[in-house]
Formats: C-alpha cells, sequence, structure tokens
C-alpha cells in the first residue's frame, strides 16, 4: 500500500536532506518544499472538482431547456416532470418544484 502524499512528501524531503541532494536545498527550504508540494496537489484537486462542477452545471442547464422543449411541444406535465426527476436524480417533489420554478409553461 502506498502512502498518502502527506505521508509522502515529508518523506521524501527527509531522504533528500539526509542524502544531501542538491546540496542542501531541501534542508534550507523544507518547509517551502513542503507547501508547494501539498498546494500544487490541492490545485489539481480543485481543477478536477471545478470540471466535475462544469459538467454537472451543463447537464442541468441541457436537463432545463429538454424540460422547455419538451413543454413547448406540449407534452404533459407530468411526463416532463418525470424527465426532469430521472435526469436529475431528484425526487418526484424537487422536480415539480424545479419544473414550477424553471420550466412551467403558461399557454
Amino acid at each position: 500500500a502506498g502512502l498518502s502524499l502527506e505521508q509522502a512528501a515529508p518523506e521524501a524531503v527527509k531522504e533528500a536532506i539526509e542524502e544531501n541532494l542538491l546540496d542542501g536545498f531541501f534542508k534550507k527550504h523544507e518547509k517551502g518544499v513542503l507547501d508547494m508540494t501539498l498546494t500544487e496537489f490541492n490545485e489539481e484537486e480543485f481543477i478536477r472538482n471545478r470540471k466535475e462542477e462544469g459538467r454537472e452545471e451543463g447537464k442541468y442547464e441541457a436537463t432545463i431547456n429538454m424540460a422547455r422543449y419538451l413543454c413547448k411541444e406540449n407534452v404533459s406535465e407530468d411526463l416532463t416532470i418525470s424527465a426532469l426527476q430521472k435526469e436529475l436524480s431528484l425526487s418526484h417533489e424537487e422536480a415539480k418544484e424545479l419544473f414550477e420554478k424553471e420550466v412551467a409553461c403558461f399557454v
């Protein structure tokens, strides 16, 4: 089993210090190296999370647009709410509330 980044980074820096890699650079800048390593990891995680959020927002907007189209094409409110519920993994009440707030057709 491998170490987590939080465990591996200090071990790697400790080893670099013990082996005097980069002529003492790691010893002189140990905290900065650790902070930078952990920050880069957190930035990568942040970027992954933002991409996932973007996909979720895109799916949400596409589903709302689909529901508006169904409404415009005179598909029943119940079927449109069911589509919202399925596509966005909502309860019936959540889908109905979303329909009333974002989609509802006024014919």
